[in-house]
């Protein structure tokens, strides 16, 4: 089987049908209290997701596939810190469209009086959990019927983490005399609590004990191996360039004794645990040095950790492994602002990166999709689906919603899209996008537009979508009838003094297409043909502003 590492892996699921109906969702309560004082609102199963579904800025988050064509997401009007509840959503087409599923309980995205977007879970045709990824107190909830409703999951402590198959759920949690004002948790003991699938109760629950001399507890589950067999590690993780002190352990009966591993990652920091079998595991190994840098080793065992050999050393930065649905292609989420995703078709000793959408692209998840393809939602932007773990194509945008009671500005309402500069050779420099608006009636247009250079009369893309800059969500703008102007800053980068060359890999452009949400796109040319990079990004684009837009 293919073992869990640190955080949640995906698990393919069978298909799930469910009829549209209206429902609420009840969250489960503090352990020992009755029902949340926070109902859910009211949803309505089965619509399709736009970029109003949560509020103005509308995306997805979370990606879980469960099969290569049906999966579940989070709908969330803010990539970091939402400020409307929270939504389970679902694809039946691999992440082309979503609909909705129902809403997430109160506590899994609100904590400690914040927001955040939750992490989700399904390993079962029905059941699934969703989390707030160990935050204080932290808390975690299950369903049994795809979404419809969530109860919360009892554990001993606080800041529970989590592992799941579609069998097991294990569950990691402090237990600290003062949880709410204890700020060193790694002092605290912690307990292994296990539970049937679905179950809200733990059949068991056992201290962690300490199988070395590890100053400090901070106990992580690596992998459930089987139903009873888990990996633990445990003490300093390091980090800023502070090595660590870690020690592994194994407990192959339900976590009642517990015997020491060798651990090659112990001087670094033991990173993840990959459990292709009983016996065959991929160890990661990161020590951090600031900015998500840092040194990074892989180690391989075919004997369950009694020896171990090692697969790559060298500089790298920080990395989530993501194996294929056949094992043969390991995908490396790599994190940061740099981002992009790694793929090794021999099991970690050369890798091969892709920057996905010029830019990086830090993954926000990974989930794989059939025997070698994959979803990849970039953080605060596009979401990209590979088919072969080689080749990245940009999802459409989330349909587009009303805007204050307004539609989304199209060609078929007047509006138009003209760049007005023209490019220069060599260097085209700034390039505005004009938009106005000559039709009888207002529209808007949603923030920043995904604008793509294309070649020829078929508008074939070239290169990967412009970059845009996910942490300034900007406003919508509303663009007048009769005259009304927005502009788009589109910045074209020169192709020249890429070292070595195919890092930037030239192309002819003759135009560019512009994308808010469906069914809102555009298309203007170049007034002459320019060479822009197609394996990193050669254009930016800045958000949306009022331009003269004083028509009535």
């Amino acid at each position: 089987m293919l073992g869990s590492v640190r955080r949640p892996r995906l698990i393919p699921l069978a298909a799930l049908t469910v009829v549209a109906s209206f429902l609420g969702v009840v969250p489960g309560a503090s352990p020992g209290q009755g029902a949340s004082i926070h109902p859910s609102p009211l949803v309505h199963r089965g619509i399709s997701i736009t970029n109003m579904t949560a509020g103005a800025g509308s995306q997805i988050d979370r990606v879980d596939m469960v099969n290569p064509t049906w999966g579940y997401g989070v709908v969330a009007n803010d990539t970091f810190y939402p400020t409307r509840w929270v939504d389970l959503v679902r694809t039946t087409n691999a992440g082309s469209s979503w609909t909705m599923q129902g809403a997430l309980p109160y506590l899994s995205f609100h904590q400690g009086g914040g927001e955040l977007v939750p992490t989700i879970d399904f390993v079962s045709r029905l059941v699934g959990y969703v989390s707030s990824e160990g935050q204080v107190p932290g808390a975690i909830f299950t369903t049994t019927n795809a979404g419809t409703t969530w109860s919360r999951v009892l554990t001993p402590g606080v800041a529970p983490s989590f592992l799941a198959t579609a069998s097991t759920l294990a569950v990691v949690s402090d237990i600290c005399s003062h949880p709410r004002q204890s700020t060193d948790f790694n002092s605290c003991p912690n307990d292994l609590s296990l539970y049937r699938v679905g179950a809200t109760t733990p059949w068991r629950t056992v201290r962690i004990p300490r199988t070395s001399n590890v100053a400090n507890r901070h106990a992580q589950l690596f992998a459930i191996v089987s139903s009873n067999t888990f990996v633990m590690s445990e003490g300093e993780p390091g980090g800023g360039g502070q090595h660590s002190r870690l020690s592994l352990s194994e407990s192959s009966d339900a976590g009642i004794t517990w015997r020491h591993l060798d651990d090659p990652c112990a001087g670094l920091g033991s990173d993840q645990l990959v459990t292709y079998s009983s016996q065959r595991w991929l160890l990661s190994c990161f020590l951090g040095v600031g900015m998500n840098q840092g040194i990074g080793a892989l180690w391989h065992t075919n004997n369950g950790g009694a020896t171990w050999s090692r697969v790559f050393h060298g500089d790298e930065e920080a990395t989530t492994l993501v194996p294929s649905g056949n094992g043969r292609v390991l995908f490396g989420e790599v994190a940061g602002a740099t981002g992009g995703v790694a793929t090794s078709n021999d099991g970690g000793a050369t890798w091969t990166r892709t920057d996905i959408d010029g830019q990086g692209g830090s993954p926000e998840s990974l989930s794989t999709i059939g025997s070698t393809g994959a979803i990849d939602d970039v953080l605060g932007g596009l979401i990209y689906r590979t088919r072969d773990g080689r080749t990245w194509t940009a999802l459409p945008e989330l349909p587009a919603g009303s805007y204050k009671g307004l539609t989304i500005c199209t060609t078929g309402d007047n509006v138009t899209a003209a760049l007005r500069t023209k490019p220069m050779k060599g260097i085209p420099g700034a390039s505005p996008i004009i938009f106005t608006n000559r039709g009888a009636r207002n529209c808007y247009l949603d923030a920043s537009p995904v604008v793509q250079a294309t070649d020829g009369t078929t508008r074939t893309p070239v290169g990967p979508p412009a970059e845009t800059n996910p942490s300034d969500r900007p406003d919508y703008v509303v663009l007048k009838a009769h005259g009304g102007r927005a502009n788009v800053m589109l910045l074209i980068s020169p192709t020249t003094g890429w070292t070595p060359p195919p890092v930037c890999d030239a192309k002819v452009a003759t135009g560019v297409t512009i994308h808010f949400g469906s069914p809102s796109h555009f298309y203007d040319k170049f007034r002459v043909p320019t060479r822009v990079c197609t394996r990193i990004a050669s254009l930016s684009v800045n958000p949306v502003l009022t331009g003269t837009n004083t028509h009535t």
